[in-house]
């Protein structure tokens, strides 16, 4: 049993280590008020050189309350490195931040690099007594927060992780586990970005379309004759600072569509109010609203405490309303793929194409004047409908071009 001696709390040293780790220390006032009442039952573990080891917070109370002395033992180790290694093991089960956490983790694996023994993310999180899921979600997120940036790219992600770290420091129900999905998903868009401008720069180089023009949809596909136009199929922007696109839209599918022909366009929940109301204006009739359900994804809309999980699908038609050439179906489309690779707002091809089946014949004539990634042209092309297209945005319709080139070359079209 090693031997306590009384050491003066004034002459003790603070470990760099420990600094370096865990930072000033905190001391909340019920464990200064149980060392005031029952004094240091623990003793202070030190080196021959009065160096704390272990009891950094004990000796900053017993500074606070004036005491004269505290109880130590006085530890020999055989080098620096032990030393530092039992600083560690003395503090595993002390309450922890996740940046004292994780530079704990930071130099225990370091130790073990010195010594030769093995280090992955399986043994490291064995001994903290974590599962591997949990220890590879923290690091991620450290290691982001940490790393020195490179490209632009770099800098902008390690601005987020540094931002989600202090997150977690402050904010109790923000767990290391949410910031984790925050970066994974900003990691996500920025895989998309840099392929979209990719895909940019070599639709760029390919030759214009006549199933794509580029341009506002009002004069670049003004060219259509009127009344000759069977089904609209389109996806128009969701956020308000678009919302007179619809009015605009109901107006120009009123002039270009034959009788009967049809309007079907995506849309969100947030303003549907506001996009019935501009569509009511066109003389077009309303005839129903679908869903698009899409499957095993939920997106947050910013207002909304709920989880949305489908979205509207807009039915109008120009008069007189004919019955669909259909046998009955239900009111849904099942998007079965989430296909967000080319546009923000790119719909699965699987919706799309239940969409032209049911409101368009083979040979049939679609129109898409919000044609985004070309999602649209490509479907209805293949499905043998005669269709045209207008992408105001210049980098998208270079994708578009890419996509639907692909789309003729691969159904020998071209």
């Amino acid at each position: 049993m090693s031997k306590i001696i009384n050491k003066n709390p004034n002459k003790l040293n603070p470990h760099p280590l420990n600094l370096e780790i865990y930072g000033k220390e905190e001391i909340d006032e019920d464990f200064k008020e149980s060392i005031k009442l029952e004094g240091i039952l623990q003793p202070i573990v030190i080196n021959a050189n009065d160096t704390i080891i272990s009891g950094h917070r004990r000796v900053v109370v017993a500074k606070l309350l004036k005491m004269s002395d505290v109880p130590c033992i006085v530890k020999t180790f055989l080098s620096e490195d032990d030393e530092e290694l039992a600083l560690l093991s003395y503090n595993k089960t002390r309450v922890k931040t996740f940046k004292q956490e994780m530079r704990e983790i930071a130099k225990y694996e370091e130790h073990r690099k010195k010594t030769g023994l093995p280090v992955s993310d399986a043994i490291t999180a064995d001994e903290l007594n974590m599962s591997k899921g949990t220890f590879h979600r923290k690091k991620q997120v450290w290691e982001a927060a940490e790393k020195m940036p490179v490209t632009e790219a770099d800098k902008k992600e390690k601005e987020l992780a540094k931002e989600l770290v202090e997150k977690i420091e402050t904010n109790p129900n923000f767990t290391s586990g949410k910031a984790y999905d925050v970066l994974v998903d900003h990691r996500k868009k920025e895989k998309v970005r840099k392929v979209r401008e990719e895909a940019t720069k070599k639709g760029g180089t390919l030759e214009d379309t006549d199933l794509l023009y580029l341009g506002d949809f009002k004069t670049e596909l003004d060219f259509i004759p009127d009344g000759t136009v069977d089904a609209f199929i389109t996806d128009p922007p969701y956020p308000f600072e678009f919302i007179d696109c619809w009015e605009e839209l109901g107006k120009f599918a009123e002039k270009k569509l034959r009788p009967g022909g049809w309007l079907v366009a995506y849309s969100g929940q947030k303003h549907l109010p506001e996009v019935y109301s501009r569509l009511e204006k066109s003389g077009l009739k309303y005839y129903w609203t679908m869903a698009l359900y899409h499957n095993g994804t939920r997106q947050d809309v910013w207002g909304v405490d709920l989880n949305v999980m489908w979205k509207p699908i807009i039915i109008y038609v120009k008069p007189p309303v004919l019955k669909l050439d259909i046998k009955q179906r239900g009111d849904y489309v099942v998007s079965e793929k989430k296909e967000k690779g080319s546009h923000d707002w790119q719909q699965s091809t699987s919706s799309v194409g239940e969409l032209i089946t049911t409101y368009s014949r083979e040979n049939d004539f679609i129109v898409d004047p919000f044609a985004g990634s070309g999602t649209t042209i490509c479907v209805a092309k293949m499905m043998n409908r005669k269709v045209v297209g207008a992408e105001i945005d210049v980098d998208t319709y270079n994708i578009a071009k890419i996509n639907i080139n692909e789309m003729l070359r691969i159904n020998k079209f071209i």
